[in-house]
């Protein structure tokens, strides 16, 4: 892993989702891809490094079937099945076999041909191919990477996932520093980071090489955040585990989970962004819970919210993303509404501190996915029916979502990707590297240990409140 420094600024949910046979080459027809928000790094893929707090239309890619929003770096699988990357590099998230970071789009070096979904980690990224197999590159410290080491360097091209061949991969997803895949039989794979329990695979130990996970029922899409993870099962029941701190899990607690707990039912999409979580219901609904600080939540900002609650005002929702702390949701009609903060940019409506309600974006129509890094966001325009608009009440979702992505929809191969999500402080632009965040989240659980014991050992009571730094 490249050294950072403590204030550079990740995540995105995410991953990308393939809807289909396994197999299947037939992608959708493309569209265009919109981009505003943070553009420190290149993220917004414009040549430069400027910030833009309305959309416009990133150059130079053609038609787009999928996008992915790491941290601070974007990707876009083209119809040919290429893919695209811009953005911060210090870890070879570009893959173009450097570490400099990119303003402008570059094909990604050394995939097989016809790639059919992709996904965008913190600081690493992802991307399947129609046999199955799944390819990995940028930041390696934590076995996010899942090639069966941790070198605690980068890998600046592709590297094959080679554990995974012939297990009928159908759709992959990338969190924090931790990977999943989702096979057509339902079975999930993860990798990567675990000291949370995000895994979901009973411990707290990292694992360096894809492991199958026991005990679930047949899933259709997993949703990875900073450091906690979601499950979506075939009968809509969502499972969660991973970091509670902030009721992220939806189980009423903030005790984290080793094993998935059940978060909610009913549900057809979700997305997993930095210590909240977003689904869409059958019905096309949206519920949301977990941190709320800046009205990711959808509602005034306020104190965490432990179980899922209805965000006000959505309807007819297909599907959503979870970023840093902002979200957007994309309607069955290509609407693209956003919430929660807007300081940079990222809710495409100009800048604000932060949006408590949903908010249209008026200059972009005929949308089909939405993709939510730590501080700017994507969207594909004109890129085939809305993903995620199959799957409501009476059918089964087919697809594979992802952190902070939209589903692609259940009759066509169309991979939806978004992307993972994010770390930290606010107002500071180059907010910290998502290791950072998990360093300050165990510190953050060791003050409040160790105030409590404080508590315990005096008469004089003391607050718990107010130990978070973010």
């Amino acid at each position: 892993m490249r050294a950072r420094l403590a204030l550079s600024l990740p995540l995105a949910v995410l991953a990308a989702g393939v809807a289909a046979t396994p197999g299947s080459a037939a992608l959708g027809p493309g569209g265009s891809v919109s981009a505003f928000g943070l553009g420190a790094d290149g993220e917004l893929g414009s040549g430069g490094t400027a910030s833009s707090p309305v959309p416009f239309a990133v150059p130079g890619l053609g038609a787009v079937t999928a996008i992915a929003a790491g941290c601070s770096h974007s990707l876009a699988l083209a119809t040919g099945g290429a893919v695209w990357a811009w953005g911060t590099n210090d870890d070879g998230e570009l893959g173009d076999g450097g570490f400099t970071t990119r303003g402008t789009p570059r094909p990604v070096a050394g995939l097989p041909a016809g790639v059919i979904g992709v996904a965008a980690g913190c600081h690493h990224s992802l991307a399947l191919t129609p046999t199955g197999q799944v390819w990995a590159w940028g930041e390696s410290g934590q076995g996010e990477l899942g090639d069966g080491t941790d070198s605690h360097s980068a890998r600046a091209v592709p590297v094959h996932v080679t554990a995974l061949d012939g297990l009928g991969v159908v759709g992959v997803a990338a969190g924090g520093e931790h990977s999943a895949a989702v096979t057509a039989s339902g079975a999930v794979y993860a990798w990567g980071d675990n000291r949370f329990g995000e895994l979901g695979t009973g411990d707290t130990t990292r694992r360096d090489a894809p492991t199958l996970l026991a005990g679930l029922p047949r899933a259709v899409s997993v949703a990875l955040g900073t450091s906690h993870t979601l499950f979506l099962g075939a009968d809509h029941t969502l499972l969660a585990s991973g970091s509670n701190l902030h009721g992220a899990l939806g189980d009423g607690s903030t005790t984290d989970r080793t094993t998935p707990v059940v978060a909610a039912h009913g549900v057809a999409q979700a997305a997993a962004g930095e210590g909240f979580s977003l689904a869409v219901t059958t019905t096309g609904s949206v519920l949301a819970w977990g941190r709320d600080d800046l009205g990711q939540l959808g509602t005034a900002p306020g104190a965490d919210v432990t179980s899922p609650t209805a965000v006000p005002g959505l309807s007819g929702v297909a599907s959503v993303a979870a970023g840093g702390r902002h979200a957007l949701a994309v309607t069955s009609s290509g609407a693209v509404l956003a919430w929660g903060d807007g300081g940079d940019g990222q809710l495409g409506v100009g800048t604000a501190p932060a949006h408590a309600a949903p908010a249209g974006i008026a200059a972009l129509v005929g949308a089909s996915a939405v993709a939510a890094g730590d501080s700017h966001s994507l969207v594909l325009t004109g890129g085939g029916p809305v993903a995620g608009a199959g799957a409501r009440a009476g059918s089964t979702p087919a697809a594979i979502g992802v952190p902070n992505t939209s589903a692609p929809t259940p009759t066509a191969l169309a991979p939806a990707a978004a992307a993972l999500l994010l770390t930290l402080s606010l107002r500071v632009r180059r907010r910290s590297t998502q290791s950072a965040a998990r360093t300050r989240e165990d510190r953050q659980r060791a003050s409040s240990a160790a105030a409590l014991q404080e508590h315990r050992a005096s008469p004089t009571r003391c607050s718990l409140e107010g130990w978070e730094e973010e």
